[in-house]
């Protein structure tokens, strides 16, 4: 499995599957920001079971992998700051946008589908 050092983390990489989800995905980002994105990313989902370590809320949760993940399609754009997050269903989930160098984050109640992508910057952790 190839890796690559980012900062202080190693990731690895691999490819994704040549599918009609994958096609759609970089089809929309496409259309979209009018031009493809430099990389994608796979989140696997997970269940947690009470138990092994401390999740956001402060509870213990077990993880446990699923086979449901989320795809990322990635790019950055020079001269800007400003950060795009969009759902493919944007019937249900509103568009984010915001500037990367003021960005508050702050949850009142229930997190926004977008605001679960702020969790690694927030805790400064590579997992």
């Amino acid at each position: 499995m190839p890796q690559t050092e980012s900062g202080t983390c190693t990731v690895s990489t691999f490819s994704l599957p040549s599918n009609q989800r994958t096609s759609d995905l970089l089809s929309l980002f496409t259309e979209r920001f009018s031009h493809r994105p430099e990389f994608f990313v796979r989140v696997p989902g997970r269940v947690n079971l009470i138990g092994e370590h401390v999740d956001y809320c402060g509870y213990g949760v077990c993880p446990m992998a699923l086979e449901q993940d989320m795809l990322l399609a990635v790019s950055s754009c020079e001269n800007s700051s400003l950060l795009k997050i969009a759902n493919l269903d944007a019937e249900v989930y509103c568009d984010y946008e915001g500037d990367l160098e003021k960005l508050e984050i702050k949850i009142d109640g229930a997190p926004k589908w977008y605001q679960y992508y702020f969790r690694i910057k927030i805790d400064g952790r590579c997992s």
